[in-house]
C-alpha cells in the first residue's frame, strides 16, 4: 500500500481548513445581528469598567459618587423599596419607595398623604435624595410626614427594561419622545403609586424638562389630572418664544442636525431602491447610521461618564471653576458654597443618567413652535402618517386642571419671566408662585443648594397642608 503523497496531504488539509472557513462564515451569516452587537458591547463595556477602576483609583473617587438610588437612601440611614412598573407600551420603570428613617415604627411609616417626585428627563431618582437628609426634597417630605415616591423615566439608568426590546440592540427602544413620557410613563407611575397605597390622589413634583411632559400629559387621553392632589413644577417648562441665547443656540444646534440627519435617509432611500448595486455598502451604511443618530440615545448614564465628570468637576480638580462657569452661564446662578463637598460633581453625575435623542430634540423643537407642540418628524408626509395633518397638534393649558405651584430661581437662566408670565397666565388652577429672596439663586439650586430648605421646602410644606 503506497502513502500519500506529501502534497496530496496539504491539499486535504488545505480543504478541511477552507470547509471549516466557509461553514464558520454560513453559520455567522446566519447569526442574528444582536449578537455580534451584544459582543461589542460586552467588549465595551470591559474597558469602560477598566477605566473606570483606573480613574477611581488615582482620583481617590469616593464610593457614593456610584451608588444607585437605594443604597443612597441607605447610606442616609433611611429604609427603601423598590417597584416596578410596566407602560402601556411595554417599558419597565423602576419606582423606589422611601419608607422613612430606619427607626421608624410601623405607625410612623405608613402615612397618608403620598407624593410622587420626578427629576429632570435627564437625571434620576436619585436627584431627590443625593444631599444630606436636611437638604434633600426626598428626605425633608418623609420627615414632615408624607409617603414619598421616586420614579424614573424610560431610557435612564432605571429605565432600560422593556417586555421584549433591547436597549442596547433594538433601536426601536429609544423612538420615544416627551409624547410617550407624558402619555404612558406619567400615567403608569401614576396609576401604580396609587394602587400600592391605596389612595384616591397624590402630590406630583417635577423639575426642569419634566414639568413639560406634565403639561402635556393635561389631554383626556392620560388621565391624570384627577389624580393629582397638587403638582409643584421646579424650573417649570412650557412655552419657550423667548429662550436665552444659550436655549436657542442649543435647540438650533439639535434641530440642524436633526434636518441634515433626515435629508441623508431621503435622500439614500430612493437611491438605494432604484440603483441597489450603486454603492450600496456606502449607502446602507449612511442611512443605518442616521437612523441611530436620530433613534437612540444622546448619552446613556454610566460608572465611566461618572468618573469622568468627578475627575474633571470634583472640588479639587483644576477644571473645578471652569465647570462651574458653564453650569451658570447655562443655567443661571452663582453656587457659592451652595453645594456640599464635592457636591456639584456629585450632581452631575445623577443628573446624567440617559437620554433618548428625539426627547431632546422635541425639546428643542419648542422655542419654535406656535405653542406646546407634538413631536414634529421633520417632514410633513412623516407628520401626516402620524397625526393626520401637515403640522404636529399643539397641546393646551388649559387642559391642566390639577392645581399647581410653580418654584423658579431669581437666577434660572433657561426661562424668560415673559414666557413663565404667559404660563400663568394659562394654568387654569394656579396656586402661588415661590420666588426665593436670594437674587443668585439658580436653575440648579432649586434642587440641589443646601438652603433650599430655607429657601423653598418649609414654605412649600406649609403650601401642601392646605390641600
Amino acid at each position: 500500500m503506497t502513502s500519500m503523497r506529501p502534497e496530496n496531504k496539504q491539499n486535504r488539509q488545505l480543504q478541511r481548513l477552507l470547509m471549516m472557513n466557509n461553514d464558520y462564515q454560513s453559520r455567522l451569516q446566519k447569526r442574528p445581528a444582536s449578537m455580534g452587537r451584544l459582543g461589542m458591547k460586552h467588549r465595551r463595556d470591559l474597558v469602560a469598567g477598566k477605566l473606570t477602576q483606573m480613574l477611581k483609583s488615582v482620583f481617590k473617587i469616593p464610593q457614593e459618587l456610584y451608588f444607585d438610588t437605594p443604597e443612597l437612601v441607605r447610606s442616609r440611614g433611611y429604609a427603601v423599596e423598590t417597584h416596578h412598573v410596566t407602560t402601556h407600551d411595554g417599558y419597565i420603570l423602576v419606582l423606589h419607595h422611601l419608607l422613612g428613617p430606619l427607626n421608624s415604627s410601623p405607625s410612623e411609616v405608613q402615612k397618608p398623604d403620598v407624593a410622587l417626585l420626578m427629576s429632570s428627563i435627564f437625571g434620576s431618582s436619585s436627584d431627590f435624595v443625593i444631599n444630606e437628609p436636611h437638604e434633600s426634597l426626598g428626605y425633608i417630605l418623609a420627615d414632615s410626614g408624607y409617603d414619598v415616591w421616586l420614579g424614573n423615566f424610560r431610557g435612564s439608568r432605571s429605565g432600560l427594561n422593556h417586555t421584549h426590546l433591547n436597549a442596547d440592540t433594538d433601536r426601536f427602544f429609544w423612538n420615544f419622545s416627551m409624547d410617550e413620557i407624558a402619555q404612558y410613563d406619567y400615567p403608569a407611575l401614576i396609576n401604580s403609586v396609587l394602587e400600592h397605597t391605596g389612595q384616591q390622589k397624590l402630590f406630583f413634583f417635577s423639575y426642569s424638562a419634566s414639568t413639560l411632559p406634565f403639561f402635556m400629559a393635561g389631554s383626556p387621553t392620560a388621565g391624570i389630572m384627577d389624580k393629582v392632589r397638587m403638582s409643584v413644577a421646579f424650573a417649570p417648562i412650557a412655552y419657550v418664544k423667548q429662550p436665552s441665547v444659550y436655549v436657542k443656540t442649543m435647540a438650533r444646534l439639535m434641530l440642524t442636525i436633526q434636518v441634515s440627519v433626515l435629508t441623508i435617509m431621503q435622500v439614500c432611500s430612493p437611491v438605494h431602491s432604484h440603483h441597489p448595486n450603486f454603492s450600496s455598502s456606502l449607502t446602507l451604511a449612511l442611512q443605518g447610521t442616521a437612523e441611530k443618530v436620530l433613534g437612540g440615545p444622546l448619552y446613556r448614564g454610566s460608572d465611566l461618564l461618572s468618573s469622568l465628570l468627578f475627575t474633571v468637576c470634583s472640588d479639587g480638580s483644576p477644571f473645578w471653576q471652569l465647570c462651574l462657569f458653564v453650569a451658570t452661564t447655562a443655567m443661571g446662578g452663582t453656587n457659592k458654597g451652595y453645594f456640599r463637598k464635592n457636591g456639584f460633581s456629585l450632581m452631575l453625575a445623577s443628573a446624567t443618567s440617559g437620554v433618548s435623542v428625539r426627547s431632546v430634540a422635541h425639546l428643542a423643537q419648542q422655542p419654535f413652535a406656535p405653542g406646546i407642540q407634538m413631536y414634529d418628524y421633520g417632514s410633513e408626509a412623516a407628520n401626516r402618517v402620524r397625526y393626520g395633518s401637515l403640522v404636529p397638534p399643539l397641546y393646551n393649558l388649559s387642559d391642566v386642571t390639577a392645581p399647581v405651584v410653580i418654584c423658579t430661581a431669581p437666577n434660572d437662566s433657561l426661562m424668560s419671566e415673559e414666557d413663565l408670565q404667559r404660563m400663568m397666565r394659562d394654568l387654569p388652577d394656579l396656586v402661588t408662585r415661590i420666588v426665593p429672596f436670594q437674587r443668585d439663586f439658580g436653575h440648579f439650586d432649586l434642587l440641589f443648594a443646601k438652603n433650599a430648605k430655607e429657601l423653598i421646602y418649609n414654605q412649600l410644606i406649609e403650601i401642601m397642608k392646605q390641600y
